[in-house]
C-alpha cells in the first residue's frame, strides 16, 4: 500500500433543492428532454445554483495494489455461484467484478444488517451476498431495474422508495451501509451523510465508491461562464452528477458528518471504475479524447449554438448526444471514462 498526501483542491455542488428539477435532471442531464418549459427554467437557475466548496485541508489517500484489494477465494467462490443462479452474463459477472467486489472486501462473512443505497442492476447485491452469506440485506433504490434472479439469488429486501425519504424515515440500525456510484447525484450531500449516519450503530461501517467528477469539471468553471454555458456543453458537465467532488472536498464532508476514522482508498492502477490505468495513462485518454471530440463533434455544436444560442430543440440536443454516446470519445463517455474514483471508509464514533 502506498500513501500519499493530496492537496486541498476546490469541489462543485449543484444545489437545486426543487425535486421536480432534480428528478428531471436525473433523467435529462443534459438537458434534452421533453419538458422546454424546464430545459429553459434549470438552465436559468444554473448560475445561481452552483456554489464552488473550497476545502482546507491535506488529505491522505491509500492505493492499493492489485493483490491489496482482492477478495477472498471464498468469497469470490459464492460470488461465482451466485451469479451463475440468478443467469447473469459472463460480461455482466466480469464487469461487476471489475469494477464492485473491491469495494466489498472490508465487508466481514460476521456481518448481520446491511443498507444498500441504490441498487442499480442488483450486481453489488450479489457481492454483498457472497460478503456476508448470513446478514440480512435491504436495498432502497428510487427505481426497480434489477432481475428477479438476482433478487431471489442474493436473498435481499428490496425497498422502492426515494433514497432521503428512507433514511429520513426509517429508524432501523444497521452494521454496515453500502453505496455504489449514488453520491455524486445528491444535491444536497451533507444531509444525505448524516442521514446515513443515523443509520449506523455505534462502531457501524459505512463504503461508499464514487467518481470525482470535480478533478475534471472544475475546468468549466475556470473556463466558461455558467451565463453563457450553452445546452450543447452540458456532455461534460453532466447534471446528473450534482456532486462534483475532490478528494479534500469529499474527505471534510464525511467527517462534518459526523463520521470518524475515515479513509480514501484507491486502486494503484485501476483508478477509474471501467478502465485500468493510473493517473497519467488516464490524462493521456483524456487529452486524446478531447481532440477527437473537438475535431467530430465540435462543428456539429457550433452549428447548434449559431443557430439557437442557448436554447436548441431538444431533438438537436437528442441528436448531438445520440451520436456522442456511440463513441468512446463522447463528452460525458470520455468524462465517465477517465475520471478517477474513491472509495470512502467511514465509521460512526
Amino acid at each position: 500500500m502506498r500513501i500519499i498526501e493530496a492537496p486541498a483542491k476546490p469541489g462543485m455542488l449543484i444545489g437545486i433543492s426543487d425535486y421536480d428539477y432534480q428528478a428531471y435532471m436525473q433523467t435529462y442531464p443534459f438537458l434534452s428532454g421533453p419538458r422546454e418549459d424546464l430545459n429553459r427554467s434549470i438552465l436559468a437557475e444554473l448560475p445561481s445554483a452552483v456554489s464552488v466548496r473550497q476545502p482546507q485541508n491535506i488529505c491522505r489517500i491509500e492505493f492499493l495494489a492489485d493483490t491489496e484489494y482482492a477478495l477472498q477465494p471464498e468469497v469470490m467462490a459464492r460470488a461465482h455461484s451466485l451469479f451463475q443462479a440468478s443467469g447473469v452474463s459472463d460480461s455482466r459477472i466480469h464487469s461487476a467484478l471489475s469494477s464492485i467486489a473491491w469495494k466489498c472486501r472490508d465487508i466481514g462473512p460476521q456481518m448481520r444488517d446491511i443498507l444498500a443505497i441504490g441498487s442499480g442492476d442488483g450486481a453489488e447485491l450479489i457481492l454483498l451476498r457472497a460478503a456476508a452469506p448470513d446478514a440480512r440485506i435491504v436495498a432502497v433504490d428510487s427505481y426497480n431495474v434489477i432481475p428477479p434472479g438476482i433478487v431471489m439469488a442474493a436473498s435481499v429486501e428490496f425497498l422502492q422508495t426515494n433514497v432521503i425519504d428512507y433514511i429520513e424515515r426509517e429508524n432501523e440500525h444497521f452494521e454496515v451501509v453500502f453505496s455504489n456510484h449514488v453520491l455524486e447525484h445528491m444535491y444536497d450531500p451533507m444531509r444525505v451523510l448524516a442521514g446515513l449516519r443515523r443509520q449506523l450503530v455505534q462502531g457501524g461501517v459505512m463504503l461508499a465508491g464514487l467518481p470525482l467528477d470535480g478533478e475534471t469539471s472544475r475546468a468549466i468553471l475556470q473556463h466558461t461562464s455558467l451565463l453563457r454555458l450553452n445546452p450543447t456543453d452540458l456532455g461534460e458537465f453532466d447534471l446528473g452528477h450534482a456532486w462534483k467532488t475532490t478528494t479534500s472536498d469529499l474527505y471534510e464532508t464525511v467527517v462534518a458528518a459526523g463520521f470518524k476514522d475515515v479513509r480514501l482508498v484507491q486502486r494503484e492502477h485501476h483508478l477509474n471504475y471501467m478502465n485500468p490505468g493510473d493517473e497519467t495513462r488516464l490524462r493521456a485518454v483524456n487529452a486524446r479524447g478531447k481532440q477527437l471530440n473537438r475535431l467530430i463533434f465540435g462543428p456539429m455544436r457550433q452549428v447548434i449554438n449559431t443557430f439557437f444560442g442557448r436554447h436548441p430543440p431538444p431533438l438537436a440536443l437528442r441528436l448531438l448526444y445520440g451520436l456522442e454516446h456511440r463513441v468512446w470519445f463522447g463528452s460525458n463517455n470520455l468524462k465517465n471514462r477517465t475520471t478517477p474514483e474513491i472509495l470512502v471508509i467511514a465509521t460512526v464514533p
